[in-house]
């Protein structure tokens, strides 16, 4: 073992990464289910709305689309919401790597430190 990985802030920051690493595991299994959902209901609505189309009668494609609005509002609705869901966790996702990374920097940093105070190399000021 190097003498830097026995420095109390390396070993408190390599926990701090092995429970973000846990974090982010988790959070893109949540994110692969909130795309999968997302997925299903995006896919549900555009039947609705073909569906709808076709029913809705009218003079122009304008005043048919107009009428079949209303024929899929709720599973617009349904995948409006799946997609916001899946683009927070998206977001956790990056937010938890961009945390990762910059733990990882200080434990890079730490090391880089501990070894130029081992070795003699700091500044003389």
């Amino acid at each position: 073992m190097a003498f830097y990985e026995d420095a109390p802030e390396t070993r408190s920051l390599a926990g701090e990464i092995n429970e973000l690493s846990d974090d982010l595991t988790m959070a893109i299994g949540e994110l692969r289910e909130a795309s999968k959902d997302w997925a299903d209901k995006d896919n549900a609505m555009r039947k609705a709305k073909a569906k709808a189309f076709i029913k809705a009668e009218g003079k122009n494609k304008e005043e048919r689309e107009a009428k079949a609005d209303a024929g899929w509002s709720e599973e617009r609705l349904a995948a409006n919401q799946a997609e916001v869901e899946k683009d927070v966790c998206l977001e956790h996702v990056r937010s938890l790597r961009a945390q990762l990374s910059a733990k990882q920097a200080l434990i890079y940093a730490n090391r880089a430190e501990n070894e130029s105070i081992r070795y003699g190399q700091t500044q003389k000021t």
